[in-house]
């Protein structure tokens, strides 16, 4: 998930891109950035509309590592892309699990949320704010 509000890997890298640091970012970990704004619209649909049925499931379209992801960020900043850099999970140490491949099924996202993918998504939000 990634968003305007709170702590999230989005904004850390947005502080890394405007910084011109260079990072190393993991690029064997798939999933489907989720934009906040897109998950509040789903959850808004699903009650309104008293859709809610059990374990509901909504993600963005598309698959990104967290580095592809961190490269896209660096990009839309006007910041070196290649100050990203790859790195294994094994290379990375941290106390988070994370699986390698953490897709979920999403077939009724369709008709509720826009299906435009993370890329889309993310530079929709880079047009919602001042960088």
């Amino acid at each position: 998930l990634y968003g305007l509000f709170g702590g999230n890997f989005f904004k850390t890298m947005m502080k890394m891109a405007k910084e011109k640091r260079k990072v190393r970012i993991v690029n064997d970990q798939f999933g489907q950035p989720t934009w906040t704004l897109k998950l509040s619209k789903y959850i808004f649909h699903k009650i309104f509309n008293n859709e809610y049925d059990g374990i509901n499931h909504m993600t963005g379209s598309g698959i990104a590592s967290r580095f592809e992801f961190a490269r896209e960020i660096y990009k839309l900043m006007g910041s070196d892309p290649n100050l990203v850099q790859p790195i294994s999970s094994a290379e990375y140490q941290t106390k988070a699990k994370r699986p390698s491949y953490s897709l979920l099924k999403r077939d009724d996202v369709e008709g509720v949320v826009d299906n435009e993918n993370w890329k889309h998504d993310l530079r929709s939000i880079f047009e919602m704010m001042d960088k």
